[in-house]
């Protein structure tokens, strides 16, 4: 398997049911069913492992979600309400090619790669949040050989250059996506050039993964020239859950996989020599969105810290983002920290 398989997905669509199976094996396969009445090509999965994602401080309400969940930790969130539980693949892979689609799935830490080594989806998705979690990267390009994806919310071009590094050593495919970690986002905040000084300045495949509510933004992100789209599908909006508002109603996804396959790209014609920065809102959210490193036990004053005392996970908060990692392993901590909070520069030496 090559570079050129991700070179080659044109017009490829990707349905992602992320959260809106609503914890029913049922109602994925119903979805999937209607999926493969569509031109779609792939269905999409986010397994969200609560243990590799979100600090037990966090609080549903952090996210606005205990509307819909009540005053909970967002641990027990994603775990009891959000996650798609893995014990429902392969099945789920399996129902899918009945109807020749192809599956992808988002993973977070190391149990996703095991994840991903048994069940061996199409692609895997690596999600915004990990866009500069390079340890994890790293691991992905040592142990995977599936195609990779990688969303580029809240992403400074900085971090962007470091993970096509990265990527660069990968021989199994990959590509990037634009993305906007807004639900939905505003016209002005779209950034849609992005697409093309990516496409140009890297020279590799890239997607749009879009979370608009608005079918015509996946139509200008291909004349910017985006070559695969994923897209948030619902079979009601009004639906109890995090994504079901902005998400694509299934009986619209057939004529929104025409509409764009019936765009011409225009990226010949595009001149664009800068990258278009974060919007105030997207800067916000980074804080809550991204991952950071996080003590995973006790550690007293004096202590040394080693690899074992940090975990990856949301939010980033005002701490240290994965790549730092090897800025603190060694160092000493000037004061006591406690399991689950972040690490700080300003106490380690």
């Amino acid at each position: 398997m090559s570079k050129n398989l991700i070179h080659s997905l044109n017009d490829f669509v990707i349905s992602e049911i992320g959260t809106n199976h609503n914890q029913k094996k049922s109602l994925v396969k119903k979805m999937i069913r209607e999926i493969a009445k569509t031109d779609c090509q792939c269905v999409k999965y986010q397994i969200y492992e609560p243990d590799e994602l979100v600090n037990k401080r966090v609080m549903a309400s952090e996210y606005g979600l205990n509307k819909y969940y009540g005053d909970i930790s967002a641990y027990k969130m994603f775990d009891k309400y959000l996650k798609t539980p893995k014990q429902w693949f392969p099945e789920l892979i399996h129902y899918a090619s009945k109807f020749n689609l192809k599956t992808a799935a988002t993973i977070h830490g190391d149990s996703g790669i095991r994840w991903a080594i048994k069940n061996k989806p199409h692609y895997i998705k690596i999600a915004s949040m990990d866009h500069n979690n390079f340890p994890f990267i790293n691991k992905i390009v040592r142990k995977l050989k599936i195609p990779v994806l990688v969303s580029l919310g809240m992403a400074k071009i900085e971090d962007i250059e470091k993970l096509v590094n990265i990527l660069s050593r990968y021989k199994y495919g990959y590509g990037i996506f634009h993305c906007i970690s807004l639900y939905p986002p505003k016209k002005s905040e779209l950034r849609l050039r992005n697409i093309a000084f990516l496409k140009k300045k890297f020279n590799i495949p890239v997607g749009f993964s879009d979370h608009s509510t608005d079918d015509k933004i996946s139509m200008m992100a291909k004349e910017y020239g985006a070559t695969f789209f994923e897209k948030h599908i619902t079979l009601n909006r009004k639906m109890i859950g995090p994504d079901h508002a902005f998400a694509l109603n299934l009986k619209n996804l057939n004529n929104y996989v025409k509409k764009i396959k019936s765009v011409k790209s225009k990226i010949k014609k595009i001149n664009i020599k800068k990258f278009l920065n974060l919007s105030e809102r997207e800067k916000l959210v980074r804080k809550k969105y991204l991952k950071g490193l996080i003590v995973s036990k006790n550690l007293k004053k004096n202590i040394k810290i080693t690899r074992k005392h940090i975990k990856i996970l949301r939010p980033l908060a005002n701490g240290l983002e994965p790549k730092d990692m090897l800025k603190i392993i060694g160092k000493k901590v000037l004061k006591s920290f406690k399991e689950d909070e972040n690490f700080n520069l300003d106490y380690i030496i």
